[in-house]
């Protein structure tokens, strides 16, 4: 199976004859590229969770410095959330191009993934990057302290807010999608 751009340019095509053994399998590559996400994404959790408690400021929650952790973690995530979403989307262009009258075009259509790999995705990746640009604006000291709360409190408020509100709107995708 092809690569998109910009793919195409580093990785070899994956091949449907090769089963799951071979190391340039379609199945294998792709499950192997959104399931690397499952694990990227606790091993951050712990490094930030460790990061913080160590009380020697090493994590520096929205600081884009080369001495914190969060520039890193931030990179880190990115690119795990980046590779597991290509790699869905590949197998959705796969299934997509299975003969219309075949069992598994059929079960293909009837399951609707689209609306749900929008849902799910979705809030996942644009809760991320939502975050990502709160601490770019507190970096660039964009979000201003007040008298009675800092601008680490108004980023987190300012988040939290956020996601009340697109949980929302989720919901109600949520409903139409499953």
């Amino acid at each position: 199976f092809p690569h998109m751009f910009p793919f195409k340019y580093c990785c070899k095509d994956w091949s449907f004859t090769q089963g799951r053994i071979a190391s340039n399998s379609f199945l294998r590559n792709t499950t192997i590229g959104v399931l690397q996400y499952c694990f990227v994404q606790p091993l951050m959790a712990i490094i930030t969770f460790i990061l913080h408690i160590s009380h020697c400021h090493c994590y520096g929650e929205g600081e884009f410095s080369y001495k914190v952790g969060y520039p890193y973690i931030a990179f880190i995530r990115s690119l795990s959330q980046t590779w597991a979403i290509y790699c869905l989307v590949l197998f959705y262009l796969a299934l997509k191009k299975q003969p219309l009258e075949s069992d598994g075009y059929q079960l293909f259509t009837t399951i609707r993934p689209i609306p749900k790999f929008l849902c799910i995705k979705g809030v996942v990746f644009f809760t991320y990057w939502q975050s990502v640009i709160i601490a770019g604006l507190v970096y660039l000291n964009w979000i201003k302290p007040t008298a009675t709360w800092s601008t680490n409190s108004i980023a987190v408020g300012l988040q939290d807010i956020l996601i009340c509100i697109e949980m929302f709107f989720a919901a109600i995708a949520h409903c139409y999608a499953f």
